[in-house]
């Protein structure tokens, strides 16, 4: 382990820590990816007084992503997501549990069958964003993050909620800093601490419409229910069938963070790649001139199987998400002792895999990793 080399400006026991005070949010991920060495394939810290191993090849991602010992996430940080029964933040039983009811929310026949709440939605954000075109200048991630919470409520909730201009929105938006914070300072993780601090006091008041916004989901479906001629969100039906086997708290926390982690991805990615497509023409150009020589007619909805004829769009949003990861950190925590590099990680070990920096790596992508090439996936080793 003392041969592993330790993250550069670091304090012993507190790791990066001192660098994310006073920090804005947009800065966080920029200070993070500074400390690591991209040409170093491993290296070590500490995290709320805990080892931290930063592995920094795909190998090494393998090795994690199939060992039975690097499943766990690491609760001292999961935490910071204020949804503790969340598929997102729960290890071991509860989390084999959850998977497996919730999973039969996403399967392919159930997308399928919510391809025409999708295409709904979607028309409904193209006919809202017509009317800003040409005009005054927007910030597009609104539209976007309004047209994904929608079909998202609509279809796992049942919930039809106009959520242009929501205050659920804005709510999630304005949670993302203080996440990050208690997240980033591992005092925070202390629940004593944290229970005193402005933090606290700030997060409640920020979480408040969301909570009533899953409280008024609940009900709704709850009421439905018992009305069984009338159709339950697909999610929410699994919490409630399994009501005898999920606590209220662990119906709450899942609702949420799906919520959040449902809108908020798809959100991100899809604004990224509207971005990327008017910084880039010629790349623009192509996906219009894909659609135009495509079949499909927009007076009509789009199916799942149509959406396999627009290879070159699939490509653009490949890259986007090669270049802009939703999650650009990855972490777990080992239950048993592993080997990576030759060397021995022992159990309790925190594992911070940088996806960012790995799908940016020049030995891996070639000269031109940091440029915005779609066309490299449509070379059959890259995809």
């Amino acid at each position: 382990m003392c041969k592993i080399p330790d993250i550069k400006d670091q304090i012993p026991l507190l790791g990066i820590a001192h660098k994310f005070l006073n920090v804005e949010l947009k800065d966080y991920i920029k200070i993070m990816f500074e400390v690591f060495d991209v040409n170093i394939p491993i290296q070590k810290t500490w995290f709320a007084l805990k080892l931290a191993i930063v592995p920094n090849t795909p190998e090494q991602f393998k090795t994690i992503f199939t060992s039975p010992y690097c499943i766990n996430k690491p609760t001292v940080i999961y935490d910071g997501f204020f949804s503790k029964y969340g598929i997102i933040s729960t290890n071991g039983e509860v989390q084999d549990k959850h998977r497996k009811i919730l999973s039969n929310s996403m399967t392919p026949t159930i997308l399928n069958q919510l391809n025409p709440i999708f295409n709904e939605k979607i028309k409904n954000f193209v006919k809202k964003i017509s009317e800003k075109v040409e005009k005054s200048e927007f910030n597009i991630y609104n539209y976007v993050a309004a047209c994904t919470l929608e079909a998202l409520m609509k279809g796992q909730f049942q919930h039809d909620h106009d959520c242009y201009g929501s205050e659920v929105i804005e709510a999630f938006e304005n949670s993302k800093e203080i996440m990050m914070r208690r997240i980033v300072q591992p005092w925070m993780s202390f629940k004593p601490f944290f229970n005193i601090s402005k933090l606290a006091k700030d997060a409640k008041k920020v979480f408040n419409p969301i909570h009533k916004k899953v409280n008024e989901i609940i009900n709704v479906n709850q009421h439905l229910k018992i009305h069984k001629d009338q159709k339950v969100g697909v999610l929410i039906s699994q919490l409630l069938n399994f009501k005898n086997e999920f606590s209220e708290e662990e119906i709450r926390d899942e609702i949420f963070i799906w919520i959040f982690g449902g809108y908020e991805t798809t959100a991100l990615t899809l604004s990224t790649c509207l971005l990327m497509l008017a910084m880039h023409k010629k790349v623009q150009q192509k996906v219009i001139e894909e659609i135009e020589n495509s079949k499909f007619d927009e007076r009509f909805d789009i199916t799942n199987e149509e959406t396999q004829n627009f290879p070159y769009i699939e490509s653009v949003l490949k890259e986007t998400m090669r270049l802009f990861p939703v999650a650009p950190i990855i972490l777990r925590e080992t239950t048993a002792e592993i080997e990576l590099e030759g060397h021995k990680i022992p159990k309790d070990t925190i594992l911070v895999l940088p996806i960012y920096l790995v799908q940016r790596n020049k030995d891996i992508w070639g000269d031109d990793a940091e440029n915005f090439n779609p066309e490299r996936f449509e070379d059959k080793k890259n995809q």
